[in-house]
């Protein structure tokens, strides 16, 4: 499937909003994500990017995509212009809503709350809560398309200035309540991640009741992966085999 870029955004120093066009309309689960195969260095290289818009605007939708330099799919995918194409070979992803009317609890930091946007837009009441966990305050991106979908957003800087008044540390060190019942939704950087699911486990959160995509748990050497393609040729291999389509 092919998608042409009709629009593009730069919302921070380094994260752009890219708003797309598919060849054709399609399914796809709010949370899920995209394969996108390009050429680099004379070889197929495979990108998984995570929907930020909802499905119901299908062909159209969105990616919020950070820029990491040097970075193979980043630097490729933000320097797209207006009128370019992208190919995607697979939409996937085990991190997708399991039940939008009860209370869903999303806890993400950095480029992990891409697909926290996707689910909550699709939510039909106020009862959710969104955890937001990035370094600085200039890392902090718009939810003004979702806020009026959910009871509270937190927003938590691990490296504020001296005149932030809101929320300091990790997301994972910020959980002081836990609602049992609650259905949980996990993405950032793995070890964020797999901190975030011990805790919820040892509070009495049933595993059930948490989702994350899963493939944090592989290897150490996923952090880099989580970045989409640092210059490392032994990154680049693990990724493409993690992401090879059939």
């Amino acid at each position: 499937m092919k998608a042409k870029l009709i629009k593009k955004t730069k919302l921070t120093k380094d994260m752009f909003l890219l708003s797309f066009k598919a060849d054709t309309k399609f399914k796809y689960k709010a949370g899920q994500h995209i394969v996108v195969s390009f050429a680099h260095e004379g070889k197929e290289t495979l990108r998984p990017y995570s929907f930020y818009s909802e499905p119901s605007t299908s062909p159209n939708f969105e990616l919020l995509i950070k820029k990491y330099s040097p970075g193979i799919g980043s630097v490729y995918m933000t320097s797209l212009k207006v009128g370019d194409e992208i190919n995607i070979v697979k939409i996937k992803g085990n991190l997708y809503l399991r039940n939008k009317r009860k209370k869903n609890i999303f806890l993400s930091t950095g480029t992990g709350v891409v697909p926290m946007v996707s689910m909550i837009r699709t939510l039909p009441n106020k009862k959710s809560e969104l955890y937001f966990g990035c370094r600085y305050k200039e890392d902090i991106i718009s939810f003004v398309k979702i806020k009026q979908k959910v009871s509270k957003i937190n927003i938590v800087l691990s490296k504020p200035k001296k005149n932030w008044t809101g929320i300091k540390g990790y997301v994972q060190d910020n959980l002081i309540k836990v609602d049992k019942n609650a259905d949980y939704y996990i993405c950032g950087v793995p070890k964020m991640v797999m901190e975030t699911e011990k805790k919820l486990l040892s509070k009495g959160v049933p595993l059930k009741n948490i989702t994350i995509e899963g493939w944090e748990k592989f290897d150490k050497e996923v952090d880099l992966i989580h970045k989409f393609g640092r210059l490392n040729k032994v990154t680049n291999f693990f990724v493409n085999k993690l992401f090879k389509h059939a």
